[in-house]
């Protein structure tokens, strides 16, 4: 019988790899899309940011992954987020007096599109989905 070091087997930790860059992908295109169209997100897309963390969630499985996945989706989503935001400043296509603007810009619609609500409707829905996925045995 063999002692149980507290170590997660390798398919947990599989998953969450595939599960992370999903679920950033999903808050980072649903917030962009927005971001390109109107100033803030709307109550449509923290539903949708909320539905895509309840299935993140069940398919992290356990909370302690959810959790994991959390921290780790919020801050991919930043850095997606400002990189896209701030692209034109990088290659160039603002010209170098609006450089400056526009990487501040970037950075105040990154930290706006993700706190705090974004922050917490993840939270919440990685919390509920990997609920699900306990209750209902998603394995």
């Amino acid at each position: 019988m063999a002692a149980d070091t507290g170590q997660k087997d390798m398919p947990e930790r599989k998953r969450l790899l595939l599960v992370v860059p999903g679920w950033a992908s999903l808050v980072s295109s649903i917030a962009l899309a927005r971001l390109f169209t109107a100033p803030t997100l709307r109550i449509e897309d923290f539903a949708l940011i909320f539905a895509s963390s309840i299935l993140a969630g069940s398919l992290a499985g356990d909370l302690e992954n959810a959790m994991i996945g959390f921290i780790s989706t919020l801050i991919l989503s930043t850095i997606i987020i400002g990189l896209v935001l701030v692209s034109p400043a990088i290659l160039g296509l603002t010209g170098p007096l609006y450089e400056q603007v526009a990487e501040r810009e970037a950075a105040i619609g990154a930290f706006q599109a993700i706190f705090p609500f974004t922050l917490v409707l993840v939270l919440a829905g990685g919390i509920v989905g990997s609920g699900l996925a306990e209750r209902f045995a998603f394995d």
